[in-house]
């Protein structure tokens, strides 16, 4: 199980649901390991080439001909934030990689997958950590 300490707000509580389903629900024909995800909600547009500006870009997820309601998110599109990967020793030595060739998308929220690599990622931790305390 790889769960590094850059997500500060996994809860311990979705850590024991990953690892028994992993370890007790988990249909192996199908899935190889299991790999905290979670739900893109942005606006989202693509190039066919490399690069911002190459070409003109295309919307993925929004409607260009309904501009005041566009989607925010794109169903079943998923990040995979690395919170918490769950895969056998030997798979991860063959790919090199904490995500199998077949994973199980688990579903987290933003804040449960927030990522600490900047320190105004840390400085953004922090406040929602002290506001997190004193609603307790």
């Amino acid at each position: 199980m790889y769960a590094p300490c850059t997500n500060p707000f996994l809860k311990s509580e979705t850590i024991d649901k990953m690892v028994d389903f992993y370890l007790h629900k988990m249909d192996r024909t199908m899935y190889d390991s299991v790999v905290s995800v979670t739900a893109v909600k942005e606006f989202l547009w693509q190039t066919e080439k490399k690069g911002a500006n190459a070409e003109p870009a295309t919307p993925i997820n929004e409607d260009v001909d309904n501009p005041r309601y566009p989607r925010h998110g794109s169903d079943g599109v998923v990040s995979i934030n690395f919170a918490c990967c769950i895969l056998p020793t030997a798979l991860l030595g063959e790919r090199r990689n904490y995500v199998g060739f077949k994973p199980y998308l688990w579903v987290i929220d933003h804040e449960e997958a927030f990522d600490i690599d900047w320190m105004l990622q840390f400085k953004l931790a922090e406040m929602m950590y002290k506001e997190q305390t004193t609603l307790d």
